[in-house]
């Protein structure tokens, strides 16, 4: 290799002191030599560091790790057992729908309400049972301890007091009504509570207005809607009014629900005696 450099130095030497050196061209035989020697030391001059180059490329040692499902996972990607792991609740399919026992760990009233504390609040609407084929759902397709509370919309309002709407909301003439099968969901999840609805966006504001203006009006529609609601198993009411406009329809409202309060928890329907109270709050 000595002998090779000795020949390249000397050809350059050669070009140097000729007056022609600037345009003179080596012999192929030397480039291919000069070539080869500069490969060889490129190749050879890293060796020194291969050794780390390598342990950087290896692949990481795995090992055997016992975190949820035992399988075998690098160093690197050990799970952390502090790691709080949220849990993915998959929806019900239609066929375990029938079977309460398939949604114990899933939805349960029991889990969610004793333990979590909070509520599940369902709505119920009495014009979905003229959907048609598979959109057609009744009161007795609903599972019944998916929820906490159900909400049936809607009732009605007639000459300031609280009636139904649909036809078939009241059983009669022998056919169980809405309301009827709705509240029987509590054969199968005594803890279900029920409310019924009243108002929504067809319902307007007009017929809101008028049972609240007055202490009268607010008196009528208070004293008929917990005899109507009790007698058909109705746990409570929901109002909806959409929507309170003015400082008007701001003060009624509050005033109805004061007066509302006051008659359930007094049970002023049994003490017509405390009935001054009811007055004197929604005056």
């Amino acid at each position: 290799m000595s002998d090779c450099l000795q020949a390249v130095s000397n050809v350059v030497s050669d070009s140097k002191n000729s007056p022609l050196g600037a345009e003179k061209t080596w012999p192929p035989r030397l480039l291919r030599w000069a070539f080869t020697v500069l490969l060889i030391v490129a190749v050879i001059a890293p060796t020194s560091d291969s050794t780390s180059v390598r342990r950087r490329l290896r692949k990481p040692s795995k090992v055997t790790t016992s975190v949820s499902t035992s399988v075998s996972r690098s160093t690197d990607q050990v799970i952390s057992a502090s790691v709080n792991r949220p849990k993915i609740r998959g929806r019900p399919s239609i066929a375990s729908r029938k079977s309460s026992a398939a949604i114990d760990n899933s939805v349960g009233t029991d889990d969610h309400k004793d333990k979590d504390g909070y509520k599940i609040v369902c709505y119920y609407t009495n014009w979905s049972q003229y959907r048609t084929k598979i959109g057609k759902f009744m009161p007795e397709d609903i599972q019944p301890d998916l929820c906490t509370h159900i909400i049936f919309a809607f009732g009605w309002m007639k000459k300031g007091k609280l009636s139904s709407f649909e036809s078939n909301d009241e059983t009669k003439d022998g056919k169980t009504g809405l309301y009827d099968k709705i509240n029987g969901l509590k054969k199968a999840n005594p803890k279900l509570k029920t409310l019924l609805a009243i108002g929504g966006w067809s319902f307007g504001t007009q017929k809101f207005k008028e049972m609240s203006a007055t202490r009268y009006s607010r008196q009528t529609f208070i004293y008929s809607a917990i005899p109507y609601l009790r007698d058909r198993n109705f746990d409570g009411l929901d109002i909806d009014w959409e929507y309170p406009k003015g400082g008007d329809d701001k003060k009624n409202f509050v005033l109805l629900l004061k007066g509302w309060w006051y008659f359930v928890s007094f049970q002023l329907e049994d003490r017509v005696e405390e009935c001054q109270i009811l007055e004197s709050v929604t005056k």
